[in-house]
């Protein structure tokens, strides 16, 4: 069963308490999950902004061919396909969650 894990958050000291945060990649995952468990509309268009992300990356399809690939994927293959794909295709954190973050 794929999940969370310690490389999708991390602790930080937010006014004086620490704290759990997502990274960014743990950000895709919980869209993805969002969109995946309850179906959320903002879940999908961000989902679909990181499929765009990914054909601007040279995945090598379109960004509508991306998601219908994601799109047939159960939870656990749809997780580890999130995590293989960024570890591939993103190099700057902030650029993948600015780009799909703005929906």
């Amino acid at each position: 069963m794929s999940k969370i894990t310690s490389t999708d958050c991390a602790t930080k000291i937010i006014d004086g308490k620490e704290e759990i945060i997502l990274t960014p990649r743990g950000v895709i995952l919980m869209v993805f999950y969002s969109w995946h468990d309850d179906k959320m509309p903002k879940g999908k268009l961000a989902l679909q902004k990181y499929c765009e992300y990914l054909a601007l990356r040279r995945y090598g399809k379109s960004s509508k061919e991306i998601f219908r690939e994601l799109k047939s994927m159960d939870k656990d293959n749809g997780a580890e396909w999130i995590k293989a794909t960024y570890g591939m295709y993103v190099s700057n954190d902030a650029d993948v969650v600015n780009y799909v973050m703005n929906v």
